[in-house]
């Protein structure tokens, strides 16, 4: 389904730049999913307050409280995108990121 496509997008994007140790610790990655994240917009729909003209950057990616209908299909809101391993996807594996596409 072309809804899931931005999630997954975004999700991939948030992985990338904080999914494992080895990653993480490589300044490099980092720096390529910031930017990743940034031109991408995944903050638009992933921070809370976004779209109430006060985004909460201390929540950033922390999922929006602001959802959209789409007819027939119920309605979205942007999840949590980071590593938190109990509200983000901090327990995905690369299996459930590729799922998610």
């Amino acid at each position: 389904m072309t809804h899931r496509i931005p999630f997954a997008a975004c999700a991939a994007l948030a992985l990338a730049a904080s999914a494992s140790t080895a990653i993480a610790a490589d300044p490099a990655a980092i720096a390529r999913g910031k930017y990743l994240v940034t031109i991408a917009s995944c903050h638009d729909c992933h921070t809370p307050g976004y779209f109430l003209g006060k985004p909460d950057m201390a929540r950033y990616l922390g999922g929006s409280d602001v959802g959209f209908e789409l007819p027939g299909l119920g309605v979205f809101h942007g999840p949590n995108l980071t590593p938190d391993k109990e509200t983000g996807l901090g327990n995905w594996t690369d299996a459930q990121v590729l799922a998610a596409l």
